[in-house]
């Protein structure tokens, strides 16, 4: 990651605050954000403060972006699910599906290695729901159900993180 600009930490304190009017105003001087953005953290930071007004292709582009620059598995399942949303908005559900289904393959693979922790775990089990609904798979949905009752009530799952884009 580079090295954060004043804008950048500017935008980041503000949006932490719960001031994205601010954070937006801040943000504006970085803007735009092109698919190629090489900082995860730029992008992690637009797509929820700029969410509504992303186009459709511009948040895949995006949501691929973070993809091709993450090492992290919450990052994948949770941009991974992004898409899969983002599919299901225009009706394409196939595709969605396959989003969904990448998400669970990630927090399998992460799983193999080593424990999830508990924001993981829920993105994790998320996408398992999901897959389930649009699979019709009831076991999908039992697995994911296991997952969440073993979870601690977590109030703010976001917290410390740069955006919750799910």
């Amino acid at each position: 990651s580079s090295v954060i600009g004043d804008e950048e930490a500017q935008a980041l304190i503000a949006h932490q605050q719960d001031d994205d009017a601010k954070a937006r105003f801040e943000f504006d001087k970085l803007l735009p954000i092109e698919d190629k953005e090489p900082d995860i953290e730029i992008i992690q930071l637009y797509i929820p403060l700029y969410g509504a007004g992303i186009s459709f292709s511009c948040m895949i582009a995006l949501s691929n972006r973070v993809l091709e620059l993450t090492t992290s598995v919450e990052d994948r399942i949770q941009y991974a699910g992004l898409k899969a949303f983002m599919y299901i908005t225009v009706g394409d559900d196939d595709a969605a599906r396959g989003a969904f289904a990448e998400a669970v393959a990630c927090g399998r693979a992460a799983l193999q290695k080593k424990p999830l922790g508990d924001r993981a775990k829920h993105l994790f089990a998320g996408a398992l729901v999901h897959l389930g609904i649009l699979t019709e798979n009831p076991q999908k949905l039992e697995e994911a159900s296991a997952i969440f009752r073993a979870l601690p009530l977590i109030k703010n799952l976001d917290a410390g993180r740069p955006c919750g884009a799910l």
